[in-house]
């Protein structure tokens, strides 16, 4: 069975879920949402602290949520639909239809990727607090989007339920954060981030808009960091199914 067949076949189910679920269409708006709000409240709050701190320099590392934000976002989406699914027995019936488990994961996994590039690449410029070179953004959303495999193949891995999802959505929060301190310390201790995933496309992000050196390292360093986690979620995942089946 094709991409093409299973898009359709899981697609419109997907969509039909998200907007009936309150909580899954939020968290589709949410990231257009947050990006307007920064647009319109960040330069306010700069003028307002204008007298006290110049907050323009620091544009880069406010505009660099935006980036993983969004892909977090729907990872966490594709998270609670894959609980939901798996609650529902849905994905252990998999394996009495023409889909098979595998096709179906690489849906799972390409499909938020493909909508966090598209929306990234949406949501930025509707912040527009820093401008970047069009083919920088264009990586940096490609690089970013592993997030949202990462984020959903980590609550199907590890939650039992979505009360558990919502708890370890919380504690995944923190990545989103954290890599931000980089931004102000020194560069010799940005090693200390390296193990955490969302410091890869954030660092080649704020290199990017500064044309510095090392920006395809870092955007190798996030694909291969990425794919390293994934796959290993995927073997969890894999334990996990067997498990409930």
């Amino acid at each position: 069975m094709n991409y093409i067949k299973i898009i359709r076949s899981f697609g419109l189910g997907d969509l039909l879920n998200v907007v009936r679920d309150p909580l899954l269409k939020w968290m589709i708006a949410m990231p257009f949402m947050i990006a307007i709000l920064l647009r319109f409240l960040v330069p306010e709050l700069t003028a307002w602290a204008a007298p006290m701190i110049d907050l323009v320099p620091y544009y880069p590392m406010i505009m660099a949520i935006v980036v993983v934000f969004v892909p977090a976002m729907y990872g966490v989406c594709i998270g609670f639909l894959l609980l939901d699914e798996r609650d529902e027995g849905m994905l252990t019936a998999l394996k009495v239809t023409p889909v098979s488990l595998s096709s179906y994961l690489v849906y799972r996994i390409t499909a938020p990727m493909l909508l966090s590039f598209v929306s990234t690449l949406i949501a930025y410029p509707l912040a527009g607090l820093t401008g970047i070179d069009p083919l920088i953004l264009i990586v940096v959303a490609l690089v970013a989007s592993f997030e949202a495999p990462f984020f959903a193949l980590v609550l199907a891995c590890f939650a039992e339920n979505k009360v558990q999802g919502f708890a370890i959505q919380k504690m995944m929060g923190s990545l989103l954060m954290i890599p931000m301190i980089a931004y102000l310390l020194d560069p010799k201790w940005e090693f200390v981030f390296y193990i955490i995933p969302t410091f890869w496309p954030v660092k080649a992000f704020w290199v990017g808009t500064i044309n510095g050196p090392n920006f395809w390292l870092y955007v190798l360093g996030a694909i291969v960091f990425h794919l390293i986690l994934i796959g290993l979620l995927l073997k969890r995942f894999d334990k996990v199914m067997h498990k409930v089946s």
